[in-house]
């Protein structure tokens, strides 16, 4: 199937029963996307593939993996937060399952209590599946998957990064507490659970209807086993990144990145609060915040590749970062939790 043929996508889809399809829109990232209606409902496609070579390998088997065996697991079907499948092919990698348009990004939701208790319970009943065939169908991250490591000039790091990759480099040439920092994390990594693997807030879709709360999470390329506090690392750390973002150099802007920190962290609370009610765990707010750390380095290394200069609020970014990973236990400025 050609990844940048419309006919020939319809063709897959009729070939797998899916005919009268209405609205399909493509798109190419580091998978291919369709989202199309058939019979009222919208579905969307997914294909592995990608014109960016920096993601050249990536697979949906673990998606497509943890959805097939979910889809056949009465326990798991129950939980709500899983979106529903149509289609599986292993071969060629494809995945078809639902499209909730309507669904708001938790991202760009506000950050009220209700919403993350809604959160927490979700992700909780998903750290919460304790079933063997589930886990040995599903990789470990290992210590390359936490982040890449070009700490020194070499024609790999030149040829997988980009124009501001050196910067990336010298940072981490300069300050090798934050390596230390990352090690120290992983030699205490646990693999107590099944991890979402990406779990940052635009993977959570969100949906209010008649005052109730309604949380979906997607994208599951990155299913592992692992640390708990992976997932809910991450997701602080996507929210993180919005607010310094959204830092300007104006006194109101402050003032509302200020304003939106706090709404955060009492929003995050509630969502620890949920999460370990629902698992009946103890977790480690250190780690956690280590591991929201661990994310704004990613990010930074990600803007490293596709940015030509870094801007302010990047390096910030890594500042962040680096508190986070390195003094996270130690009485810092922004600290959060």
């Amino acid at each position: 199937m050609a990844s940048n043929a419309t006919s020939e996508i319809k063709a897959y889809l009729s070939g797998v029963g899916l005919k009268n399809i209405e609205h399909l829109e493509v798109r190419r990232g580091r998978n291919l996307i369709a989202t199309f209606a058939h019979n009222s409902k919208w579905l969307i496609l997914k294909k592995k593939g990608s014109a960016n070579t920096v993601f050249n390998g990536t697979s949906l088997g673990n998606e497509l993996a943890f959805l097939d065996k979910s889809a056949k697991s009465k326990e798991v079907k129950a939980m709500s937060f899983l979106p529903k499948t149509f289609h599986f092919n292993y071969a060629e990698d494809i995945l078809i399952s639902r499209y909730y348009k309507g669904y708001t990004s938790l991202m760009q939701a506000k950050p009220e209590a209700a919403l993350f208790q809604s959160v927490g319970k979700q992700l909780g009943k998903l750290h919460s599946i304790n079933n063997l065939a589930f886990k040995e169908s599903l990789p470990k991250i290992n210590r390359g998957d936490l982040l890449p490591e070009f700490n020194y000039f070499t024609p790999q790091a030149i040829t997988s990064g980009g124009p501001s990759v050196m910067e990336y480099i010298r940072f981490l040439q300069k300050f090798p507490d934050l390596l230390a920092a990352i090690d120290e994390l992983y030699a205490k990594y646990e693999e107590n659970c099944i991890v979402h693997g990406d779990f940052k807030a635009d993977n959570v879709l969100v949906y209010r209807k008649k005052g109730k709360q309604y949380c979906k999470i997607i994208d599951y390329e990155f299913t592992a086993v692992g640390d708990r506090h992976y997932d809910l690392g991450y997701i602080l750390g996507s929210f993180l990144m919005k607010w310094v973002y959204e830092m300007k150099l104006t006194h109101d802007t402050m003032d509302f990145a200020d304003n939106y920190f706090q709404e955060l962290r009492k929003a995050f609370l509630v969502l620890m609060e949920s999460y370990q009610k629902e698992t009946g765990s103890v977790i480690d707010t250190n780690r956690i915040v280590r591991f929201a750390g661990l994310y704004l380095m990613k990010i930074f290394f990600n803007c490293s590749i596709h940015s030509r200069h870094l801007s302010k609020n990047e390096l910030m970014l890594l500042q962040i970062a680096r508190n986070y990973l390195v003094f996270s236990d130690k009485q810092t400025s922004i600290h959060f939790l």
